[in-house]
């Protein structure tokens, strides 16, 4: 009996992979939850698959960084049932052992916050206790200063679930108000906040300090402003009217003995008309004089 004996190279997948992450930054914002499956080697490349509870997810997303890493990333809204929630990332393949895998649960302390308003002395205030993350409470406790609330119709009221504490006839100027939660699964988160009475007359000084403020820095405003403009329209209302014209200055006329004559303005006794008198002698003046023959 003749047989063929097949042999598979390859390499195991280590055993501290695979590896999982949970990215919990925006569960109370978005309520979304990002998990994610990263492994490293193994010939030929294992699967990652993500299970809930032991049933396969279907929308998870699988990439490469490169040809040796390799992940396998879930994100998902979160809901109620996802408090108890057990998510698992098994490596599959002949590179993988059995039940090669890693596992992550998405519970985290609810986040509380405690939602409130002003108030006045002799009034009532309403607080709600509102928590973030989808988990499903069974307990809201309230207490005041460190103590306990208990029911009083005449003191404090709350609503069907103990989320809604109100207060009545509110007579200190301090509170503590504290907010405790349990969710089904027996995670606890809590909040507190810290109110103050402000007196009407000390909100009326505050607004009005307010306004006196705002007043004197746009009366600034509009002093240094119409300041400027005056000082501009000075400045230009002088150089209009009194801006003299300036004196042409006199050339020195050129000074040439060709062709020209000098010459002195007289008046004759006898005709009483100015006559003009050369001065200096010029070749004009030399042509116009007889010339003595010598004999």
């Amino acid at each position: 009996m003749n047989g063929t004996l097949i042999v598979i190279t390859g390499t195991k997948l280590d055993s501290k992979y695979p590896a999982c992450q949970s990215d919990n930054s925006v569960v109370n914002t978005e309520r979304t939850l990002t998990l994610t499956c990263s492994a490293s080697g193994g010939d030929p490349r294992p699967v990652l698959q993500w299970y809930k509870n032991g049933k396969k997810v279907t929308e998870q997303d699988q990439s490469s960084e490169n040809e040796l890493s390799y992940f396998a990333v879930l994100s998902r809204v979160l809901t109620v049932d996802d408090e108890t929630a057990k998510y698992t990332c098994r490596a599959e393949g002949v590179a993988a052992i059995v039940n090669q895998s890693c596992s992550i649960t998405p519970a985290i302390p609810p986040t509380v916050i405690i939602i409130t308003a002003y108030f006045a002395v002799g009034e009532s205030l309403e607080f709600t206790c509102k928590v973030m993350t989808p988990w499903n409470i069974t307990n809201y406790i309230w207490t005041i200063d460190n103590q306990l609330v208990t029911l009083n119709r005449f003191r404090y009221s709350m609503n069907n679930d103990g989320s809604v504490l109100t207060i009545f006839y509110l007579d200190q100027t301090h509170y503590n108000i504290r907010c405790n939660v349990t969710t089904a699964s027996g995670l606890v988160g809590s909040d507190d906040v810290e109110i103050n009475y402000v007196g009407l007359d000390e909100m009326d000084n505050d607004s009005n300090n307010l306004t006196l403020t705002l007043c004197l820095s746009l009366a600034t405003f509009f002093v240094g402003f119409i300041m400027g403009i005056l000082v501009t329209f000075r400045k230009t209302l002088k150089s209009f009217c009194l801006n003299e014209p300036r004196p042409e200055s006199k050339q020195p006329a050129e000074n040439t003995n060709l062709g020209i004559i000098s010459s002195e303005q007289t008046v004759s006794s006898e005709t009483g008309y100015s006559e003009l008198t050369p001065t200096t002698p010029s070749i004009y003046s030399e042509l116009n004089e007889p010339k003595v023959q010598k004999k």
